[in-house]
This record gives structure tokens, sequence and C-alpha cells, in this order.
């Protein structure tokens, strides 16, 4: 039975914001991983993505089929993967735990977002704007592209190693284009200083060739 803030499938009811003082709020932030990623699935989640994916994930379209927590669209555990985001408007959204890997979130809007273990690993995130993105425990790999995003305003807490990668891509993204032979000599000999053992591989191979 549904109640005047959540359906039965979990889901926050369009125009609904839970916060304190609400009777589901418990019932929501309770909620486990599992069963975050389980309501998009069937039914009512399943509508929601099929909507919004046919919008070409207009913003109208989804604030129409969805609540919010804390002031947030409730999109946690969504299953993103592959899709083209770019250019989209998905700011003030909660995508905690959210499936974004190999997702096309070029130039998009993710001001005040929540991408806390979210798993971004392969997405394209060149060029975002994500003033005060939550970005602690996100899973990332080196195909994780944040080439573009000003880091000074992404909110890092518990995302120090997250922070570091950005902040080498992007000097390794000018030292290519200011000096591309240098570039792709350190790439070769040292992958831009975060693996040594390619020296010795090298000079092993001109012992090698040299004998």
């Amino acid at each position: 039975m549904n109640s005047p803030e959540i359906n039965s499938e979990l889901f926050i009811l369009p125009d609904v914001d839970i916060g304190e003082g609400s009777t589901e709020l418990l019932t929501m932030v309770n909620l486990t991983k599992e069963e975050m990623a389980k309501r998009w699935t069937q039914g009512h989640g399943s509508y929601v993505v099929s909507r919004w994916r046919g919008s070409g994930f207009n913003r109208d379209v989804l604030d129409s089929l969805v609540g919010k927590l804390y002031g947030q669209t409730d999109l946690r555990g969504i299953d993103l993967s592959g899709c083209d985001l770019s250019g989209r408007d998905l700011s003030h959204c909660d995508l905690f735990s959210a499936n974004l890997r190999n997702a096309n979130l070029r130039s998009a809007n993710l001001n005040h977002t929540w991408l806390s273990e979210a798993d971004i690993q392969g997405a394209i995130l060149e060029w975002a704007s994500m003033n005060e993105v939550l970005l602690d425990n996100a899973r990332f790999n080196k195909r994780t592209n944040l080439y573009g995003v000003n880091l000074a305003k992404v909110d890092f807490t518990l995302a120090w190693p997250l922070r570091s990668f950005a902040v080498n891509q992007q000097r390794i993204a000018d030292l290519q284009s200011r000096y591309p032979i240098f570039a792709r000599c350190l790439e070769i000999t040292t992958d831009y200083g975060r693996s040594f053992r390619r020296l010795g591989t090298s000079k092993n191979t001109e012992d090698t060739v040299s004998q």
C-alpha cells in the first residue's frame, strides 16, 4: 500500500522531498545497496529508466517520475552504465552506489551531485561541471577521464586517491599538448613517472640486443 511519500517499490513520489520529520525517512535512508539497485530492475524503476532514456535523459521527465531525499533526486543504485549522458542535467542528484561504468558524462551538469561509492570506472567526465560533487569511495580506473574538470570545485573529502589520479591526468594531458615528443619518451620509459619498472625493462632489452 502506498504512503503519501513513497510507493510500494520504495520510490519517492514526484514532487515529494523527504527530509527531517518525514514519516518515511528511516525507511529510505536505511535501504541497503542491494535494495537500492533492485528497485531499478523491476516495475516502476524499469519504467522510469525506460521513459528517461527514451526522452534523451531529459531532466523534466526525470523530475516528473522521481522524488527527492534531502533535496537530492533519488537515483541511488541506478544502473546507467554505458549511457550517453553528455551535456545532460544531473545536478542535485543522489547517485550513491550508482553504476556509471563507461558512461559518457562529457560536459554534463553534475553540480551538487553525490557520487559517493559510485562506480565511475571508464566513465568520461571531460569538461563536466562538478561544483561541490561528493566522490568519497567512488570506484575508478585508469580509463576514468576527468580532463577539463575544475578540480578545485570538487569535494574530494575521503577521495584523495581519486584527486591525485585526476591531478596527474590533467598534468599529463598538458604535457602531451605542450611537449608531445618529451611526453612520449616519459610514457615509454616510466609511464609518466608512475612505473620505473619500464626503465629496467628498457635496459634489459638494450643489453640483450647489444649481446
